[in-house]
């Protein structure tokens, strides 16, 4: 049972050539659909659909393979081509393959025409999937790369050695260098306490490693030798290659913020301090008056609230 469709088209000016060929195709496990030209414009108008497989033969009286062949590769026609003829000598058949043809076979060889059909399909498949995937790649890469460029936050990938190897334009600005400046260097040369910051830095390096992504805090000069704190987050990616993928805020405003929280949580501590302070000392002197008026016999002048 013939389970699924094969669209040939056929090159073919010889009724009897056609009919053998096609005697030979039916023999196939696909249904045979086909299209049957013998000139360039039928060709040329047979191209804007879809085929499994093109058959030529080389020499019509005003068409030829050579041409049909010549067409397929300047309109980026990837299906497999296969010439037939009964004429031509093996010079011309190994440079129509050298051309691009898929295959030569000679009509009193047809018995090599299904083989020579299994195989070029599937390297069709081949070739097919593997544009695909190379088509998804391409896309998903300009995917990756317009997030990372237009990202607000600095982002960067590392080597394990700590070597920067795509850097974004917001992490440059931020450290006040170019990319192609911080291309050529060591996430080291921006770390404030450079032993402290690679012991530890090597502490979630080992995290990421084991699947987790990290957060933490960091100093790192900027181009000028200001310092400013940093907030980090890393995960471990593969891409060709293990990558440290880095993203980092500036948090100078936000450590601003806490060390004015800090200070006036401070302020008030003293000044609630001074204030219980001076109600216990009020209270105290109440207590002496009130003693001693007593001692002269006169009542108390303050009430004192326990």
């Amino acid at each position: 049972m013939k389970t699924s469709k094969l669209r040939v088209l056929i090159v073919e000016d010889s009724e009897d050539d056609f009919a053998m060929l096609l005697r030979e195709l039916n023999k196939s496990p696909y249904e045979i659909e086909y299209t049957l030209v013998e000139d360039a414009i039928g060709f040329g108008n047979a191209l804007k659909e879809d085929w499994n497989l093109i058959i030529s033969d080389f020499s019509l009286p005003s068409f030829t393979g050579r041409e049909a062949l010549k067409m397929c590769i300047k309109n980026e026609i990837d299906t497999p081509f296969i010439m037939v003829s009964g004429t031509v000598g093996e010079d011309i058949a190994v440079d129509m393959m050298k051309s691009g043809a898929k295959d030569y076979i000679m009509k009193n060889s047809l018995a090599r025409l299904l083989p020579a059909i299994e195989r070029e399909l599937e390297d069709a498949k081949i070739r097919r999937e593997h544009k695909e995937a190379e088509e998804a790649f391409n896309v998903s890469e300009k995917l990756y790369r317009t997030l990372f460029d237009q990202a607000n936050e600095g982002l960067f990938l590392m080597t394990p050695d700590g070597d920067f190897t795509n850097i974004n334009q917001a992490f440059a600005q931020m450290h006040g260098y170019t990319v192609n400046e911080l291309s050529t260097m060591n996430v080291q040369d921006v770390d404030v306490f450079k032993d402290k910051a690679m012991q530890e830095r090597s502490d979630y390096l080992r995290q990421a490693d084991a699947g987790e992504v990290v957060r933490f805090e960091v100093e790192h000069y900027r181009k000028d030798g200001s310092i400013f704190p940093l907030s980090v987050t890393v995960s471990k990616i593969n891409i060709g290659g293990e990558f440290y993928l880095s993203f980092h805020q500036d948090i100078t405003e936000r450590k601003k913020a806490e060390a004015a929280v800090q200070k006036k949580i401070a302020d008030l501590e003293w000044f609630n301090g001074i204030s219980v302070g001076r109600e216990l000392k009020m209270v105290e002197l109440k207590q002496e008056i009130n003693e001693l008026l007593k001692r002269l016999g006169e009542e108390p002048k303050y009430e004192i609230y326990k």
